[in-house]
């Protein structure tokens, strides 16, 4: 086919759970905890096998072998229940298989020519091989193996010429009939030519020094939706039906000495390959991907007018990339990684120079691949041409610490997996004719903004492209799509709107509004038939203003951020109206340094004309000092903090629950912080405060506010244009709601927390589950435990009777669901905890968390009851491809077990209902 840690950490943890609770130490022993208790024992009854099974290094203390180096990555087989588990050891690649029963010890990956000297910290790549429904034998042979990609330096073995060190991309895979099987190296590199030789192949041809492999990432229809890949990780979900793998990396290349050129190469894996199934996957010889060049030119060894970005997104047989175009020039040569971090072009632009999204859509049978360009505008990069073009990913993504671009999954491309019979995706694109323009995104009279492109996922054949946003030639008005533009499907996959915020020229001065498009997509028919596309025209709606020129009497009113409801994704989705979707942005009174938030109410139009669709004029729903300001007037971003203001659906007519922090004395800053919810929509209510109403509990303004909806939607159903309906299906509302929130505990010297005196002492994990499907008259009495009458506190979910500061307090490191129940795992006091939540189930018929005595919690151990803390909480990895993420859920976590104390180890726990 042409194709260190240290560690300071543990004993400082150490100290302060000494001198927090003295003597402390968990057994398995029945909970017994109280006020006047010194020691506190907490149950280890985890829903799931003991730590000890998964203990599986030479001396069965942990699961790996003393010297953890990190790089971790747990990838599921989808739903499966089998896994690889991959991480690096001092300088070694190791890794893990899970049958659904039982682990296999740690296998080094290895080849002779990977520099056991060099450690690269990132996560290997991992591709499951998902044959069984295969029409062809020898691929359905290989059901249920897989692919490991993992990066090391080289030690320059690979023969005479002009070489030298460089990164390269080594390639190793698993046979899972080998995984029990000692002598067959547990399935890792087996080689029937080779016996007893378990070595993994390189896949990259390093020639010169300095050619170095950055990202990596796959193409495949095994990946469920969008993946992202950078220079730093990848960001995807794996389990689908797998009938072609393409693998791709981003290498520098020389051309000439010096001159180092970032390149996309990649190579195909022939998944039918006959011959003995247990020999390796064979894979093409490496080349590269050749980019649309628009008058530039690539030929020659010093001649190197194109550069490829070192970011990507993949969606089964696509590979999307950014490439800059220049010719006659030799100012591109040397470059890589810029891409990464230059979201627009230089202000000082060179004639011809331009920035396009590069589509390549792969036929995994055929062996063929098509590249085309999503742009709207088709460059001249000639040197010297007036005419220059910019691109850019949709960024979206939740990350407080790493790559952002790789967390932001499924925001910008839908297709086959959403049941779409074309693949679309939203970009970013600013344009210009004039080369004395200034190429920013915010240059007046530069055409910038959100753009949309269709692509034919069979053949990789562009369909068509148009421009979402409209732009004032006359105004300096360009949408800035890499922080504002975000995307929802609906959870019947009817309609998508795409959201963004830009300068308009509405009222006395330009204001940075927010709009928002509706799209109807054209639907596979019922056997999973793509349908012919329509055109754009009829399927684009345009643009709605949302904030509508919102103008506060005191300030200009420009939104500082806005967010989408939560929960909202396609069948997995919460929407109780399916025609609904509900958008919040904050404002800022700049006088007296109040803060707004509006509400948005967006209904969709799916009868297939588009023109019904509609956004509720802007209602202010609160009014506060104690938002925050997120970013400066103009500068603002998608609110995916979520620490001062969340909502989700409310369980009917696409109601909303919204919950914010409000400041208790009215004053300006933020010294009196409490949390309150409202409800929005056919049935509004007003608001209450949620939280403990004492002074001694205030909200950590640095945690998220999650709200945690259940159950997760099962079936779509659809618009019927005969009957002009939705049918029983489409809808799907929460039934429970569950905010969970920290609070400080304080204990003053004086009765205003935050005055002179005042302390912290520790910080509580506490919640309240909202039942969706009452609607009493009071919102508070819809709240268990009650907010309303009969007002009780929230129900702490960490270890009773202890108020710990620092780094020994509370922290959350994941919430999951299945059906109505929530997991929450958190660490304190240097150790694991399981919480969980069945509603209707608890002591006291509502509650439903874990109780020792009726309202103290009783979380479960998650770590080993041995003396050593947990060092960090490395990885909490739930199923793939699945609505709920439950059951197979992989709790990872560091701890040092040596005397010396320097060499780590990792442990882990499967959740498994009992």
């Amino acid at each position: 086919m042409a194709f260190e840690r240290s560690p300071g950490r543990a004993l400082l943890l150490l100290a302060l759970a000494a001198l927090a609770v003295a003597g402390c130490r968990r057994t398995r022993t029945t909970h017994h905890a109280g006020p006047a208790d010194d020691d506190i024992f907490t149950t280890d009854d985890f829903p799931g096998p003991p730590v000890q099974d998964a203990n599986v290094a030479d001396d069965r203390r942990a699961f790996s072998e003393g010297g953890y180096n990190g790089a971790l990555a747990v990838v599921h087989n989808g739903d499966r229940g089998t896994r690889i588990v991959t991480y690096q050891i001092e300088n070694a690649t190791y890794a893990h298989y899970y049958d659904g029963e039982s682990w296999t010890p740690g296998v080094a990956l290895r080849h002779p020519d990977a520099s056991p000297s060099a450690p690269v910290y990132k996560p290997c790549i991992v591709a499951f091989v998902n044959t069984a429904d295969d029409d062809r034998e020898a691929a359905r042979s290989r059901d249920g193996d897989a692919v490991i990609f993992w990066q090391a330096d080289d030690v320059d073995k690979d023969g005479p010429g002009p070489d030298g060190v460089n990164r390269c991309l080594f390639v190793s895979t698993f046979d899972a009939t080998f995984a029990s099987d000692p002598a067959a190296n547990y399935g890792f590199d087996v080689n029937p030519a080779t016996p007893g030789v378990f070595d993994a192949r390189r896949l990259n041809i390093p020639d010169r020094a300095g050619e170095h492999v950055s990202a990596v990432g796959l193409v495949t229809d095994g990946l469920c939706g969008e993946a992202r890949w950078s220079a730093l990780d990848g960001a995807y979900r794996f389990g689908d039906a797998t009938t072609g793998l393409v693998a791709f990396w981003h290498q520098l290349e020389e051309k000439s000495p010096g001159i180092l050129d970032g390149v996309t190469e990649i190579a195909a894996f022939d998944l039918a390959a006959p011959g003995d199934p247990a020999a390796p996957l064979p894979f093409s010889a490496p080349t590269q991907l050749d980019p649309v060049l628009f008058g530039a030119s690539d030929a020659g060894p010093t001649c190197r007018e194109s550069v490829d970005g070192d970011e990507y997104a993949s969606y089964n047989g696509f590979l999307f990339r950014r490439v800059r175009t220049l010719a006659g020039s030799s100012l591109l040569n040397g470059f890589t990684g810029w891409l990464a971090v230059d979201f627009d072009l230089s202000p000082l632009v060179t004639l011809g120079e331009d920035v396009t999204l590069q589509a390549t859509g792969f036929d995994f049978l055929a062996g063929t691949a098509t590249t085309t360009v999503a742009n709207t505008v088709v460059p001249d990069s000639s040197m010297g041409n007036v005419d220059d073009v910019g691109c850019d990913f949709v960024r979206e993504g939740r990350m407080i610490l790493g790559d952002a671009f790789t967390d932001a999954t499924g925001r910008g491309i839908y297709g086959r997996d959403e049941g779409l019979s074309c693949l679309v995706t939203w970009f970013g694109e600013v344009a210009t004719a004039d080369a004395t323009i200034s190429m920013l995104w915010f240059a007046e009279g530069a055409e910038g903004g959100v753009a949309i492109a269709e692509f034919d996922e069979d053949t990789g054949a562009k369909l068509s492209s148009a421009r979402v946003s409209v732009n004032d030639p006359s105004l300096v008005d360009s949408a800035r799509p890499s922080q504002t533009l975000s995307t929802r499907i609906s959870r019947n996959g009817d309609y998508v709107w795409a959201a963004w915020m830009q300068l308009d020229a509405q009222g006395t001065t330009p204001d940075f509004e927010i709009y928002a498009s509706e799209y109807l997509p054209t639907r596979l028919d019922g056997d999973g038939n793509p349908q012919p596309v329509p055109p754009l025209a009829s399927t684009l709606g345009a643009p709605l203003s949302l904030s509508d020129n919102v103008v506060d009497p005191y300030s200009a009113g420009a939104p500082m951020w806005y967010e989408w409801q939560d929960h909202l994704g396609y069948v997995c989705g919460i929407q109780s109206d399916p025609a609904v979707m509900n958008v919040f942005f904050s404002t800022s009174n700049l006088a007296v340094l109040d803060d707004m938030v509006y509400h948005v109410r967006l209904t969709a139009d799916v009868d297939g004309t588009l023109g019904g669709e509609s956004a509720s004029p802007p209602a202010e729903i609160v009014r506060d000092d104690a938002m925050g300001i997120h970013q400066d007037p103009g500068q603002a971003d998608i609110n995916e903090t979520r620490t001062t203001f969340n909502a989700v659906d409310a369980g009917a007519d696409g109601d909303v629950l919204y919950v914010f922090v409000r400041d208790g004395d009215g004053t300006d800053g933020p010294d009196e912080q409490y949390l309150w919810a409202g409800r929005l929509g056919v049935t509004s209510r007003a608001p209450v405060e949620i939280g403990s109403r004492t002074d001694h509990r205030q909200v950590a303004r640095s945690f998220p506010i999650a709200l945690v909806a259940t159950p997760a939607g099962r079936d779509i159903g659809g618009w019927d244009p005969d009957s002009a309906d939705w049918d029983d299906q489409a809808a799907h509302g929460a039934e429970w709601v569950h905010v969970i929130f920290r609070e400080s505990k304080v204990s003053s010297l004086y009765d205003v927390p935050g005055s002179l005196g005042s302390t912290i002492d520790g910080y509580g994990l506490r919640t309240r589950t909202f039942r969706c499907p009452e609607a009493s008259a009071s919102l508070g009495d819809d709240f268990v435990p009650p907010a309303g009458t009969g007002f009780h506190v929230p129900f702490d979910l960490d270890l009773p009777f202890v108020n710990i500061s620092g780094a020994s307090g509370p922290v959350i490191h994941s919430i999951f669901t299945e059906e109505d129940s929530v997991a929450v795992i958190f660490e304190e006091l240097g150790h694991l905890y399981f919480q969980e939540c069945n509603p209707g189930d608890g002591d006291d018929g509502l509650t439903g968390w874990r109780q020792s005595t009726p309202g103290v919690s009783d979380p479960a151990l998650v770590d080993d009851d041995h003396a050593e803390l947990v060092y960090g909480t490395e990885l909490v990895a739930r199923p793939s491809c699945a609505c709920d993420g439950f059951e197979n859920t992989v709790i990872v976590w560091e701890k040092y077990f040596d005397v010396d104390g320097y060499e780590a180890r990792l442990q882990l726990r499967i959740v498994k209902r009992r």
